[in-house]
């Protein structure tokens, strides 16, 4: 359940409320896990999160700027966590955000934009992490290409899954800490279609990897420092006025173990792809909308040595939805429907955990017809 509140505050700023929350029951049968008894395994988890969110944004005579906060309840019950922690575990988190975007005039011909952020987050079950970001976007007046560039570290806390699923999370992983470097360039190719190409580094502490204990089971490890450097390449946009959009993304990377007397220098970290494809296309008519949305990832290695023999391979997973708006009265309602995974797609992310395949799911949301609310 999602609800969403936006007004405005004065003439040049806004006010966002914002409250979710969500039930999920997972239930994992594989006859064939004996060795966790001879009936297989068989494993019910239930996830429950609730999230509130404010976040006011204004507009002056020379700049953007927005201030946000945001607090998270989440928790776990299953009949297999860590030993450790037993059958229930939770998480809070709260944050505070904000940002500042300013136009710079150098001259008649070149304009400068200058974007910053910040986010403190606080949780229960770590340090606390501040996170800053810097960009910069460099423009011709007169030529529809810029230039962008960016620097941030980022914080990711480690997932349920990573810390507390038996046989693979680890109750003490530390968070994730990152520095990134982009630089690219966007060409506006026409008029809603733009083409653009990234060159990225990534260095990464305490990168949270899935590390073999045995032939069947795996664990969530921390890597001292990784590094992640490659290219992004993307075009996409209105293909046809209002009728039909489509964009396609590729993403080729090198990432590496860079800790002090590592053991695999210059070997690519187990389970990441080397290449990566996403793309997809909706077709809207009226108040209907169709599309295909597809993910292909390249082959990844599952041990550190890059051997041949822990290759785990490529798989390419096309997903297709329709949405249908319907309005009644002062409701507006959208029904969708997903087929994921449509060709039911035989493939593994962790080695010996396969995906689901094919998979069916229907859902229904209202609006309430204003400016002002949502549901």
């Amino acid at each position: 359940m999602i609800h969403s509140f936006l007004t405005k505050t004065s003439r040049n700023s806004t006010l966002t409320l914002a409250a979710s929350s969500r039930y999920n029951e997972l239930y994992y049968r594989d006859k064939d896990a004996l060795f966790r008894g001879p009936d297989g395994e068989n494993d019910l988890y239930i996830t429950r999160e609730t999230m509130v969110s404010a976040k006011i944004e204004w507009i002056t005579g020379f700049m953007f700027g927005g201030l946000s906060s945001e607090w998270t309840y989440s928790d776990l019950r299953g009949n297999s966590l860590q030993p450790e922690v037993g059958s229930f575990v939770e998480r809070t988190t709260f944050s505070v955000a904000g940002n500042a975007d300013k136009e710079i005039l150098l001259d008649s011909t070149f304009t400068i934009a200058v974007q910053l952020q910040s986010r403190f987050d606080i949780n229960s079950i770590n340090k606390n992490a501040f996170s800053p970001l810097v960009g910069l976007i460099l423009r011709h007046n007169n030529i529809p290409v810029h230039i962008r560039s960016s620097w941030s570290y980022n914080f990711r806390l480690p997932n349920f899954n990573e810390m507390y699923y038996l046989n693979f999370g680890t109750s003490s992983l530390r968070p994730e800490r990152a520095q990134s470097w982009n630089l690219g360039i966007v060409w506006d190719a026409v008029s809603h279609f733009q083409v653009e190409a990234e060159t990225f580094v990534i260095s990464t502490n305490d990168q949270i990897i899935a590390v073999p204990k045995s032939p069947v089971t795996w664990s969530a490890q921390n890597i001292g420092n990784v590094l992640s450097r490659g290219i992004e390449l993307s075009a996409g946009g209105e293909i046809t006025k209002q009728l039909l959009t489509g964009r396609i993304a590729y993403t080729l990377q090198t990432t590496t173990d860079e800790t002090v007397n590592s053991l695999t220098p210059d070997k690519q970290i187990p389970y990441i792809p080397q290449e990566i494809v996403s793309g997809n296309i909706v077709v809207t008519v009226g108040k209907s909308m169709v599309g295909f949305l597809v993910n292909y990832s390249s082959f990844r290695y599952t041990l550190a040595d890059n051997s041949e023999e822990s290759i785990i391979p490529s798989y390419l997973q096309v997903n297709l939805f329709a949405e249908q708006k319907i309005q009644t009265g002062v409701i507006n309602l959208t029904l969708r429907a997903d087929c994921n995974n449509l060709f039911n797609e035989q493939y593994s992310v962790v080695l010996n955990y396969p995906m689901p395949g094919r998979g069916f799911r229907f859902g229904i949301r209202a609006n309430l017809a204003t400016d002002s609310a949502q549901l």
